[in-house]
């Protein structure tokens, strides 16, 4: 298992076997996030503070690189089977797409603040918008927004229903869960009277 230390510039390593830290990955200022790449040994660690993502290998215990990606880099997701990590912020830096092959920028899209939520097989990414009352929809292949679907209130985190017909939003200022039809883009439902609402699973 990693964990990541925002207020530190490491994450640690733990075998859940022995229950111990076994060992320590340097990374930049304020780690916030670390996901692996798909079918393969390489971590993507984004630095809240630093502004830049760790590039790390498993195996060889080695950085393989730092790349620039903004003001307070928090979640990394991976699309097209790993060719290309979604780097999202807490700040107005929008989104960064890195081609994880050349480990550099390949695409910014200037709006979007907040946690992506990939469905559709990765062709579709969700993004609520937790400073303002939106939910983006972002093509996965153009990397561009295709709709904006307002909720009103604060939108925090999405979680998809398992056949991906209905995306489930928490909304911590109205106090309730957007029910939203993923085909329509329509919200079908406002579950209410839910006390500032963060994540759900």
């Amino acid at each position: 298992m990693y964990v990541s230390h925002i207020s530190e510039n490491f994450v640690s390593v733990i075998n859940p076997s022995t229950n111990k830290v076994i060992d320590t990955i340097q990374a930049g200022k304020g780690p916030t996030c670390v996901a692996r790449k798909p079918g393969s040994s390489i971590l993507y660690i984004t630095n809240y503070t630093s502004n830049d993502v760790t590039v790390y290998d498993e195996i060889t215990g080695q950085i393989t690189g730092t790349i620039v990606v903004g003001d307070h880099p928090c979640y990394v997701s991976f699309i097209s089977n790993g060719d290309f990590a979604v780097i999202s912020h807490e700040s107005n830096d929008g989104i960064i797409i890195v081609n994880t092959t050349a480990q550099n920028v390949f695409k910014r899209l200037e709006e979007g603040i907040g946690d992506i939520y990939l469905c559709d097989d990765g062709k579709t990414m969700y993004q609520p918008q937790i400073s303002t009352p939106y939910v983006f929809v972002i093509d996965a292949s153009t990397y561009e927004i295709k709709e904006r679907i307002e909720v009103g209130g604060r939108p925090l985190q999405l979680v998809f229903s398992p056949d991906e017909k209905f995306a489930y939003v928490t909304n911590f200022d109205l106090n309730e869960i957007e029910k939203i039809d993923t085909k329509s883009g329509e919200i079908v439902s406002r579950i209410g009277r839910i006390p500032n609402p963060r994540e759900l699973i």
